[in-house]
């Protein structure tokens, strides 16, 4: 039984190729936008549930709240504020203010501590400085409130009570850095290799030079 003559090689011009779609150019571009778009979102997001979880108490006076979670809290003087429809810009510092903080349900004072080191915020028109901090160890209702040691007049401030949220910031800023990188890298991979792949492509397609 004779064997069948083998195939004839092709040379490489010959071979078949498959040149990307310049679709794939607008695919890894829309990857970095999408992924911006993304990123941006979630610091958006982040930065609303920080404004939200702000308690607003005007001074001098006396505010309840509730704080639902345990551990510490800020006390910032919002030196950039509306009080009351009228906007209000201040120096930053409590002055002659003087507060308490009390367990509305247990009881018992809770102390107030000078805040080691420095955090501002800016939200819209608002903008505060961290003047002193707290911890509990139990949620629930707490009175705070305040007076003037002077009898001078004193005009009205505004305190924001938080929840000491460095962290949870940081990680959504490092979620948003991320996806940023992701999208990023991801997007322009496609690019590059749709560029390589149309390249090479060419290359094949190309006529030979007779006598080759």
């Amino acid at each position: 039984m004779t064997k069948p003559p083998p195939l004839p090689s092709q040379k490489p011009s010959q071979l078949p190729s498959v040149k990307p779609g310049k679709i794939h150019y607008v695919m890894g571009a829309l990857v970095i936008v999408l992924g911006i778009i993304f990123a941006i979102q979630i610091v958006y997001r982040g930065i609303t549930g920080f404004g939200r979880s702000m308690v607003r108490a005007k001074m001098p006076g006396e505010t309840t709240m509730r704080l639902d979670e345990t551990g510490r809290y800020t006390i910032y003087h919002e030196y950039e504020t509306v009080i009351d429809g009228d906007y209000h810009r201040s120096s930053p510092g409590l002055g002659a203010l003087r507060l308490r903080l009390e367990c509305g349900e247990a009881g018992g004072e809770v102390a107030l501590e000078p805040l080691r080191g420095s955090a501002i915020y800016t939200i819209g028109a608002r903008s505060g400085e961290a003047m002193l901090t707290f911890s509990i160890d139990q949620p629930g209702r707490y009175n705070l409130s305040g007076w003037y040691s002077n009898e001078g007049k004193n005009r009205p401030i505004m305190l924001v009570v938080m929840r000491s949220s460095f962290g949870p910031m940081m990680r959504t800023i490092g979620w948003a850095m991320l996806v940023g990188v992701i999208s990023l890298g991801l997007g322009v991979a496609m690019i590059v290799l749709t560029f390589i792949g149309r390249s090479r492509a060419r290359n094949r397609a190309a006529p030979e030079p007779e006598g080759a």
